[in-house]
């Protein structure tokens, strides 16, 4: 596995206390300026993309929508954390990926999926159709985790998590070697 060099990290969940931001951000929280990549976050929630209109040219797309495909492309690679609504990841996140199909930021990408839901069997869905549109993207998906908040709670101290559910957090930092 390649040492990545820089990191983005994408919320598809647009709460303001978001557990799947949370998921992320404890995902990460080994990471320190002094770190041998660079780490960035994506947060939907304040981004300011408008509903895909695939008949703009390339100078009426808004500035957001070219920040964060300019993030994406130069990015190593990609970590993706979203809850599942009514059978899917959320329309924000798949928004963002319509605007940047034509640009191929995502083309060999390597990429981490999480879909965190609060308990099983909920995620199946979201997990699958957003493996599907990762394959439609072309990325390369290292990885695609389902987690559950019966296994991981987040409180006023961070991350409570199961043994089980850390170490598995573990090998999968260990495996892109963050």
């Amino acid at each position: 596995m390649k040492a990545y060099k820089s990191i983005v990290a994408i919320s598809g969940s647009t709460r303001i206390n978001s557990s799947n931001k949370y998921l992320l951000k404890h995902f990460f929280k080994n990471y320190t300026e002094k770190s041998n990549y660079e780490l960035s976050f994506i947060d939907l929630q304040i981004q300011n993309l408008p509903v895909f209109n695939p008949n703009l040219n390339e100078e009426d797309i808004v500035t957001d929508v070219k920040l964060i495909r300019d993030k994406i492309k130069s990015a190593d690679l990609i970590v993706i954390a979203t809850p599942e609504y009514t059978h899917s990841f959320p329309a924000v996140l798949k928004n963002m990926f319509e605007w940047l199909t034509k640009s191929d930021a995502f083309y060999e990408k390597d990429c981490l999926l999480f879909v965190y839901t609060p308990n099983a069997p909920r995620g199946q869905f979201a997990k699958s159709h957003l493996e599907e549109v990762m394959r439609a993207l072309k990325s390369n998906m290292l990885l695609s985790e389902l987690l559950h908040h019966s296994d991981i709670n987040f409180g006023e101290n961070g991350a409570i998590l199961t043994n089980d559910i850390e170490e598995t957090l573990d090998e999968i930092r260990a495996l892109v070697k963050i």
